[in-house]
């Protein structure tokens, strides 16, 4: 209750109900949402590398940057802490476009991950691991 609390005094309005998300599958049906994961998965790789705190700290300030870089963003804290997770877990990849070198974002196992560079739209059979 003090959670809920605390949520709606610091954003003004009450969280929404129901379980927490556990997946990041629709991330790739909705490409602007695609595109700012990727672009926090960024900032959060390059945090983790400098950062020897605790998981949650660069987490938050992966988030913090995020939010800073990208104001109009959708992206909620929720997303991010999965992103995160799935990125350690390796369930996550981050590469990059062969033709570009745009970062992409691969979900590992999914059919439904992409295949085509959402920036120049090549194949990206032909990118480069970046992890």
């Amino acid at each position: 209750m003090l959670i809920k609390a605390t949520y709606k005094d610091i954003l003004g309005r009450s969280g929404s109900s129901g379980p927490i998300k556990e997946s990041i599958r629709g991330l790739t049906h909705n490409m602007k949402r695609y595109k700012e994961a990727t672009l926090f998965a960024r900032i959060f790789r390059a945090i983790e590398a400098e950062n020897s705190h605790g998981e949650i700290d660069n987490v938050i300030q992966a988030f913090d940057f995020f939010k800073m870089s990208l104001p109009s963003g959708s992206l909620d804290f929720t997303t991010a802490w999965l992103v995160a997770r799935d990125l350690r877990n390796k369930k996550l990849l981050m590469t990059e476009c062969g033709h570009c070198y745009a970062a992409v974002l691969i979900i590992l196992g999914s059919e439904k991950s992409l295949d085509r560079c959402c920036v120049c739209k090549s194949s990206l059979k032909t990118s480069h691991q970046r992890d």
